[in-house]
């Protein structure tokens, strides 16, 4: 339990802000969500989103770590 934890605590702030990122550019730039996501073929695609999901990750454990740093600093 205590590693879907860890990961759950590293991957979802990641995750939350690659998708609000993504809503606010679709809101602003909708042309250009539509073009990166639906003017490729499938296989770049499902690339895409994995790397999208990796690099959430390394995001959330960026934020994780500022985060806790600043916590058990004060």
């Amino acid at each position: 339990m205590d590693e879907v934890r860890r990961f759950l605590r590293y991957t979802l702030p990641g995750l939350a802000t690659v998708i609000l990122f993504m809503i606010a550019l679709s809101l602003t730039e909708g042309c250009f969500v539509r073009r990166l996501f639906f003017d490729k073929d499938s296989s770049q695609n499902i690339g895409l989103v994995l790397t999208l999901f990796l690099g959430s990750g390394a995001l959330g454990y960026l934020f994780a770590n500022i985060y806790f740093s600043l916590y058990w600093s004060c």
